[in-house]
């Protein structure tokens, strides 16, 4: 073959080694925008999931858990009645917490016995008032008051013989107020389901109060 057709060939070659390059570049080129636009069709997407339509981020409510300023809803229930619901909670609190004292601290059975139901049974009578307070939109407190944590106090300080007549003395005060409570209850609540709280614990109030007197009456 002469200069001039190698000159031919050489050419020919080129042309289609430039072609193929080309090519090769526009389908490079290619998938880099199908890649591109697939990404930005994923991004789109996931942005109007989390706005919910158009793009857009929507406003998100607020995490209630960690709200600083929450709604305090109001009772339902009239004034007398939430004072009713909050002096029975008291009362109760107060006796789980020593009736527990007097479980740890005595060692006279007819004692501990006595303080076993004062727990169970105010417990119990607590646990109920709590649903009714959740019903009816009260805040009961979590915490005995100022004057039974004194009384408490003076409790803890004793021992033996000393701490069960204590003990017992202080029930049956408790166990008498109680019972002036929900008697008063009995008569004067208004709503229903506090009422009847009231007249279902007067029977069990007033067997504590005997149990306490009996007890009492057999320590030396």
């Amino acid at each position: 073959m002469n200069a001039k057709g190698m000159n031919r060939l050489y050419t020919a070659i080129i042309t289609v080694l430039a072609m193929l390059l080309l090519q090769a570049c526009k389908s490079s080129s290619q998938k880099e925008k199908v890649a591109a636009d697939t990404f930005l069709n994923d991004v789109k997407d996931t942005v109007s999931t989390v706005s919910g339509a158009t793009g857009t981020p929507s406003a998100q409510p607020a995490d209630k858990g960690h709200d600083v300023h929450p709604v305090t809803l109001a009772p339902i229930v009239s004034a007398k009645d939430v004072e009713f619901a909050s002096a029975v909670t008291n009362n109760a609190l107060n006796k789980v917490n020593t009736g527990k004292m007097a479980l740890e601290k005595s060692t006279n059975s007819r004692v501990k016995s006595f303080a076993t139901m004062l727990v169970n049974d105010h417990t119990k009578l607590g646990d109920e008032m709590n649903q009714i307070a959740k019903d009816k939109k009260i805040t009961l407190p979590a915490l005995s008051g100022m004057a039974e944590m004194r009384q408490a106090n003076r409790l803890a300080m004793k021992q033996g013989n000393d701490f069960d007549k204590a003990f017992l003395d202080a029930m049956m005060f408790d166990e008498k107020k109680a019972l002036d409570i929900c008697e008063n209850g009995s008569k004067t609540c208004k709503d229903a389901s506090l009422k009847a709280f009231a007249v279902k614990s007067l029977p069990v109030l007033k067997m504590h109060l005997d149990s306490a007197q009996a007890v009492r009456g057999s320590l030396q």
